[in-house]
């Protein structure tokens, strides 16, 4: 029996389980030399082993890379928010605080905590009040949720590159399903300045809508949505009128001007295409994502804002059903296809003239 063999059938015996759906696993500690890790495995191969982080991060190792390891709880223990906080301290160092707010930890320059937290807070409230009146299935954050401020780009642009992040001049802020955190830069500098949080704010919405959604439920880190779907409900709230629904109420708050622009665009270019046959493809797989991305998220905000106005209580079904999916699994594009069609009850060309007309409905 090789080595990583004898590991992974280790793992399974300290946990008492051959299958997630066995039980609870425990809080393991790791050794893996350079990196201890603590945490509990969500799924493992001969190959490798993912471990959700008492932080939350996300860590994928080989069985064979392990030095040892040992069992700490029966039970999986998140850090307390003051030893995570404490973990973040540590990791930043000099010139940065943490702040914590009901739901947040931030990570941010020095003497900025209050601008910070409270407008992370406001915009969960906000993003939370859209997705329970319209009842979405919901559950409580398992961890904190970590913002982290840099001062400069060049700052961001460095964490960045080590956090295997993206790393274009063009990117403002992102969010990272590994680690669970949503991290930007200060555009401006003058806490007083609204001008320079509304600068900002135009580029955290996005990814804290993200953030919201894979840690409330809507949707899974270990069972990863279409990506229509995640970027589709990303560039929903881009717009004030679903960002903060309880204050901008009209349809036309509603409208991500950008994208429908852009979706007018590429539907103007792409008329003579088979009825169905664009909306197929972004529904079957993300390849449309790689070729031409400008056209994908233009039709993934389209889509799911159609979905959000008019099947409301399918598209929460739908989101429950991509949500639920067994960890790790791949996802065929002959699956993605059956589980649209079973929730939205139709064929794609009677679906996509429906949808169709909507979008040509809207207010130019």
């Amino acid at each position: 029996m090789s080595r990583w063999t004898a590991v992974l059938i280790s793992f399974v015996s300290v946990l008492g389980m051959h299958d997630m759906a066995a039980g609870a696993p425990g809080t393991l500690r790791v050794d893996l030399g350079a990196q201890q890790l603590e945490g509990m495995p969500v799924h493992w191969t001969e190959g490798a082993v993912q471990l959700l982080g008492r932080d939350g991060a996300l860590w994928e190792f080989a069985p064979n890379a392990t030095k040892g390891f040992q069992q700490q709880s029966a039970t999986f223990v998140p850090y307390s928010q003051a030893e995570f906080r404490g973990q973040l301290l540590r990791e930043f160092g000099a010139g940065y605080e943490v702040t914590g707010t009901g739901h947040f930890l931030v990570v941010h320059p020095a003497g900025r905590g209050e601008l910070w937290s409270d407008r992370f807070e406001q915009l969960y409230g906000s993003i939370m009040h859209y997705f329970t009146a319209r009842r979405f299935r919901l559950s409580k954050p398992q961890f904190p949720l970590v913002a982290v401020v840099f001062p400069s780009q060049q700052a961001f642009m460095r964490y960045a590159q080590q956090d295997g992040g993206p790393v274009s001049p063009n990117v403002l802020g992102y969010y990272s399903i590994r680690t669970n955190r949503n991290v930007l830069f200060e555009q401006g500098t003058s806490k007083d300045d609204p001008q320079s949080w509304l600068e900002t704010a135009d580029t955290i919405i996005h990814e804290a809508t993200h953030q919201t959604a894979f840690n409330v439920g809507v949707h899974s880190r270990h069972a990863l949505p279409p990506r229509w779907l995640a970027e589709g409900l990303g560039t929903m709230f881009e717009a004030r009128g679903v960002c903060d629904s309880r204050q901008y109420s009209e349809l036309a708050d509603r409208l991500n001007a950008g994208r429908l622009r852009d979706y007018r665009h590429f539907a103007a270019a792409g008329a003579t295409r088979p009825r169905g046959q664009l909306l197929g493809e972004l529904v079957a797989h993300d390849r449309i994502f790689s070729a031409n991305p400008a056209e994908a998220y233009a039709y993934g905000w389209a889509l799911t804002f159609y979905l959000a106005e008019r099947h409301t209580s399918k598209l929460s079904r739908y989101l429950q059903l991509t949500a639920d999916r067994p960890p790790y699994e791949p996802y065929s594009s002959s699956q993605r296809l059956e589980d649209f069609v079973r929730v939205f009850g139709t064929k794609l060309e009677l679906f996509d003239t429906h949808f169709v007309q909507f979008m040509e409905s809207l207010p130019r």
